[in-house]
């Protein structure tokens, strides 16, 4: 297991994104062999830790991994997309009017994706409950996202080469910092091979 993560810290924040090329993506394994930690599913397939105290939230798409580890006080839900592939995503989006850019429809479906996964549901629940109230730009590539029926979280969402990556977490005091690590992901760029990058606080 990573030194990074320890049973006593009570703050880590742990995103890393792989390229797995040519592996078949099984995250059950994936979580054990990288970080010794031994995960089952819920009723609703929500990833769960048996031997570790931390929260865990995982997307594929492609040949890209993203993960996101957590301590038990702090929740996230983290999804990537590959907006190379052409869906039909305005009528999820219906909130979003007017000529847009299609990753803005991918941002604002991974960030519902993510939303999903925070509350631990996925995309079960009516569309409605995913609505977004407003978004906005904070830099070139990345987005903020707030929810009409959870005033309480945040979504921010970037966009690098054809993929979008998002992650959803509580709008209170950990959110700057979870934020800063963010960021710090989109200035630095993840990791586009099996070498691994770290943002920790």
């Amino acid at each position: 297991m990573s030194k990074c993560l320890k049973d006593d810290c009570e703050n880590d924040i742990y995103l890393e994104c792989y390229d797995c090329k040519d592996e078949i993506i099984n995250s059950k394994k994936f979580f054990l062999r990288k970080y010794h930690i031994i995960v089952e599913s819920d009723a609703l397939g929500k990833p769960m830790s048996v031997n570790a105290p931390y929260n865990l939230s995982v997307s594929h798409s492609a040949s890209k991994l993203f993960v996101g580890i957590t301590a038990k006080n702090i929740v996230l839900g983290v999804d990537i997309q590959n907006f190379d592939k052409k869906f039909l995503l305005n009528e999820f989006n219906e909130e979003i009017s007017g000529e847009k850019p299609y990753y803005i429809f991918v941002m604002a479906t991974s960030v519902k994706e993510c939303l999903g996964k925070f509350l631990g549901i996925g995309l079960l629940a009516e569309k409605e409950i995913y609505k977004i109230k407003q978004y906005s730009q904070v830099s070139n590539s990345v987005f903020d996202f707030r929810f009409e029926y959870f005033p309480f979280l945040v979504g921010f969402s970037y966009k690098k080469d054809q993929f979008v990556y998002s992650v959803v977490c509580n709008l209170d005091k950990s959110t700057d910092k979870i934020k800063s690590i963010f960021l710090e992901a989109v200035n630095n760029g993840f990791s586009n091979n099996t070498d691994t990058k770290r943002f920790l606080y």
